[in-house]
């Protein structure tokens, strides 16, 4: 048999070629957003990998009566300085 003419009128109309910035903004935004959490995330691993790798390690003695290291500058006070006569132990 013959095929009927198409009835243009029925179909849905195409959207018209604009440009969209807005999607593009988007994407960009997007993007960049994505990439800043991932460097956070990452920059968090290696800050805690660091931490982990050089914390204190605290000997059986000195878990039971605490620390006994006192920093350069406390030892300095205290022997004013390192002179002889205020040496100590």
């Amino acid at each position: 048999g013959k095929a009927e003419s198409l009835n243009m009128s029925m179909f849905p109309r195409l959207p018209s070629p604009k440009s969209q910035p807005h999607k593009v903004l988007i994407i960009v935004i997007s993007t960049i957003f994505s990439a800043v959490v991932f460097l956070i995330i990452v920059a968090g691993m290696i800050y805690l990998y660091k931490k982990k790798k050089y914390a204190e390690v605290l000997e059986q003695w000195e878990k039971e009566y605490s620390p006994q290291r006192l920093s350069f500058k406390t030892l300095s006070k205290a022997t004013k300085g390192f002179k002889e006569t205020q040496l100590l132990g």
